[in-house]
């Protein structure tokens, strides 16, 4: 009978299964799926004034980056620059995907033929990049136009590189058709489409996969969220149900990559590799837009919370406070881990095409104003003589001065789609959560339009100067004895002037515990769950040997005898 219980014990313990990544052992209103509304104390109000976005300067814009940029030799545009001089020869399918983008959208607003012919030729250039016998295209290619010279698998014709290249390319394509409504162009955006599923798609698994740098197999979330809205966009431009069967099946695998939001990289079993969360259009923007474009067509209510839930992600914890911008780096429970922020088109664009779609007009104004503020930022803060250098530190300090062609014409792409830029901050910041650790009060507030300032705290008649904890993206106060059990009064300023008051007692915050690495502990430590898991299993597997043998002692001895 005991070896019974024991044998079922053990297939218990195998069975039991492994917790996810997902769980943290102090609850925290931030990973709560909800927008941060009541936090405003305009109520949602916004009594901001805007301005229509300067043509004009982004027509100067253009023009001045395809100077700098266009190979008069060869043709296609080169990669990278550093002060005006080229620093990286090589040719990539991505920069012509934005520059189609931009010059398509010049056209439209402007109905210079100049603007359409380039986008034609764009096109046309683009077949230097196509690799025949399977239809897709190389992300990267010399200077020449012959294949690369290199040892890193990123940048073969299925490497991880080309792979979001082609889905890029192809979904610039319908960017392109929408506006010109050439129908040759959506016959080879549909072309693209069926050669990375053809090529592609992991028949075992499912989902499309790519290399990495040494030629593994992964699971990618840009691409496969990115190969979602792709089909979506054909299903809603052709009606072809081809389209949205595929779209209903990667779905299901973009679902299988959530844990609370994506991760970096996967395997191909969609098991995490890199549980950074980073870059943000790639696990934040991207998925966010590709979310909402699911709700609108299936209707299935758990893709709009997701949605929500990025959206928020990506106003009030991707978002530096003390800078304003958008981080680069955040960690599993998304937090900040360093001071580095990006200069990008991506944030402008989705939010864009997310305000342009969602239905909520209290999210819609919340989008506005971030979209609005965050052109104000680009077009007086983030620009240089040369263009928008990608990474830039604390205080928007420029950490690397190179600027990637593709990035600008993204940038002037977006710049055109957010419509609008901020003319008139009048709105606060906006207060999300505090609590206390140890022996400091930490609180995080966040200004949609720009950036928080400074902090103050007033208590017995005295006033405090709030400091800013860069790893955690939060403000802190350092909470002594002589202050317990009182209200405190805190304000913060916005670079507008604008302020924030709050009224708190000390006292009555949530209280959250140190981990190891001064970070919220979690609840669920893979790596020891499987230690302790075997390490059991282990010792069951002797203590039944041991058992068993023992029984058959005693049955040999009673025979004996």
């Amino acid at each position: 009978m005991r070896e019974y219980l024991l044998i079922t014990l053990l297939i218990f313990i195998m069975l039991f299964p492994i917790p996810n990544f997902t769980g943290y052992s102090v609850k925290d209103e931030k990973n709560e799926i909800r927008l941060y509304l009541e936090g405003d104390t305009n109520s949602g109000e916004d009594n901001n004034t805007y301005a229509s976005v300067n043509v004009s300067f982004i027509e100067s814009f253009v023009d001045k980056i395809e100077k700098t940029f266009w190979d008069a030799q060869y043709g296609g545009y080169f990669y990278s620059a550093k002060f005006g001089n080229i620093i990286n020869y090589t040719k990539s399918l991505s920069v012509i995907a934005r520059a189609m983008e931009a010059y398509s959208k010049l056209y439209n607003e402007t109905k210079r033929e100049e603007y359409k012919n380039k986008v034609y030729d764009l096109i046309s250039l683009s077949e230097k990049f196509r690799h025949k016998p399977s239809n897709l295209y190389y992300g990267f290619l010399d200077r020449d136009f012959s294949p690369l010279s290199t040892k890193n698998r990123l940048y073969d014709l299925y490497g991880n590189n080309s792979v979001i290249s082609n889905i890029i390319f192809a979904n610039s394509l319908l960017t392109v058709y929408e506006i010109l409504k050439n129908d040759s162009i959506l016959v080879l955006s549909k072309n693209i489409c069926r050669s990375i599923y053809k090529e592609l798609w992991d028949q075992e698994y499912g989902g499309i996969y790519s290399l990495d740098a040494n030629g593994n197999i992964t699971k990618d979330i840009e691409v496969n969220a990115g190969f979602l809205v792709l089909n979506l966009k054909l299903y809603l431009l052709t009606n072809e149900r081809e389209f949205l069967e595929r779209a209903k099946a990667v779905l299901k695998i973009v679902d299988s990559m959530w844990y609370d939001g994506f991760f970096h990289s996967y395997d191909k079993k969609f098991n995490p590799i890199n549980t950074m969360r980073y870059p943000p259009e790639k696990v934040i923007e991207l998925p966010a837009y590709a979310y909402l474009l699911s709700y609108k067509i299936f209707g299935e209510e758990k893709h709009l919370i997701k949605s929500l839930r990025l959206i928020n992600i990506s106003l009030f914890y991707s978002w530096k406070v003390a800078s304003g911008g958008t981080l680069l780096f955040l960690n599993q429970s998304y937090e900040s881990t360093n001071e580095f922020m990006i200069t990008s088109g991506s944030t402008l664009h989705y939010l864009s095409l997310i305000r342009d779609l969602i239905d909520n007009s209290l999210i819609k104004k919340y989008l506005r104003r971030r979209i609005a503020g965050y052109t104000k930022l680009l077009l007086s803060s983030f620009i240089t003589p040369y263009g928008f250098p990608y990474k830039r530190g604390m205080f928007n300090k420029i950490k690397d001065y190179t600027i990637f062609a593709a990035n600008q014409f993204y940038i002037a792409y977006s710049i055109l789609l957010a419509k609008e830029i901020l003319k008139k901050d009048k709105n606060p910041p906006i207060f999300l959560y505090a609590y206390i650790e140890d022996d400091y009060m930490f609180i995080r507030v966040v200004d949609l339009e720009s950036r928080v300032k400074g902090g103050v705290l007033i208590m017995n008649n005295s006033w405090y100067a709030l400091l800013y904890f860069v790893n955690r993206n939060e403000y802190f106060f350092q909470y002594l004895d002589e202050y317990k059990g009182g209200d405190c009064i805190i304000q913060f300023d916005d670079d507008s002037g604008n302020t924030l008051t709050l009224r708190i007692n000390i006292e009555s915050l949530p209280r959250r515990e140190r981990g190891e690495e001064g970070g919220e502990k979690p609840a669920h430590d893979i790596l020891s769950l499987l230690y302790y898991r075997f390490l059991l299993l282990y010792v069951l597997i002797i203590v039944l040997i041991f058992h068993i043998i023992f029984k058959s002692k005693v049955k040999v001895i009673e025979r004996v005898s």
